[in-house]
């Protein structure tokens, strides 16, 4: 079965990878946001002498989040453009490690995406916006696994002539 309906698997690739780069990119200045509120939160109540240990305890608590948000997203930044990179030169390489990498962090959101259901304070909102993020990653794997094997058999079809320009 086609991913794509019988269209072309490289533009929906470099589709897929542009995509993922300007969700990912939102997700890193997200992570920079809840950086900066928590370390002024900290800075605010550390001048102020506050003695809600709370306070501190919430403080700490968006620091640690929003600084692994930020190394994960910004990794998978990396690894979207690697994708885009792959896509453009035709290296089946390059999309087998964005495949490899990817079901890595596909797995490990659905395992917090279950967490968030089954625990008694689990935020229902959060968990709509993971299913959206999963069902969309693995589409995209479907997608690159798909231009990988088509790579990998050497039925990727020839860059159209473009007056010399390549893509």
């Amino acid at each position: 079965m086609h991913p794509c309906c019988g269209k072309d698997l490289r533009s929906a690739t470099k589709l897929a990878a542009v995509i993922d780069i300007v969700w990912t990119s939102i997700f890193v200045a997200l992570g920079i946001v809840i950086i900066i509120t928590s370390a002024t939160s900290l800075r605010v109540e550390k001048n102020e002498q506050s003695e809600s240990p709370e306070d501190t305890t919430f403080a700490m608590g968006g620091l640690i989040v929003g600084t692994i948000l930020l190394v994960v997203k910004i990794l998978q930044l990396i690894l979207a453009i690697f994708l885009l990179q792959g896509a453009m030169e035709r290296n089946h390489y390059k999309c087998k490690i964005w495949i490899y990498i990817t079901c890595v962090f596909v797995t490990i959101t659905v395992m917090n995406f279950l967490f968030d259901v089954i625990s008694v304070e689990g935020s229902k909102t959060g968990s709509v916006g993971s299913v959206i993020g999963i069902i969309l990653h693995i589409y995209f794997l479907w997608i690159v696994w798909a231009y990988k094997k088509e790579l990998e058999q050497g039925l990727a079809q020839p860059e159209a002539d473009a007056g010399g320009l390549k893509a």
